[in-house]
């Protein structure tokens, strides 16, 4: 065993004893990766897990668009029925 031992530069030890000398450079290596990625804001943004809240936009765009197209028709089906019953005779396609 290898008395290798890391100690930061304020002299606190961060990792002890090494079997080997490649064990002793891997933890270098890993301390020097951790020291050189800065650490990431945390997001507000919510992961998502499982199904959404709402629905995606394209689907509520044709939802939108199915509904005006039925409430156009049903508006339609009533002015023929009120002509019919008017005594107009044959409803004008």
């Amino acid at each position: 065993m290898h008395a290798s031992i890391i100690a930061d530069p304020s002299g606190e030890v961060i990792e002890d004893t090494f079997n080997t000398n490649a064990t002793a450079r891997k933890a270098l290596d890993r301390l020097d990766r951790q020291n050189a990625i800065p650490d990431r804001p945390k997001r507000n943004k919510k992961a998502l897990r499982g199904k959404p809240d709402h629905k995606a936009k394209k689907y509520r765009r044709k939802e939108k668009r199915r509904a005006a197209l039925a409430a156009r028709q049903e508006r339609q089906m009533n002015v023929r029925s009120s002509k019919t019953q008017a005594g107009f005779g044959v409803p004008l396609s």
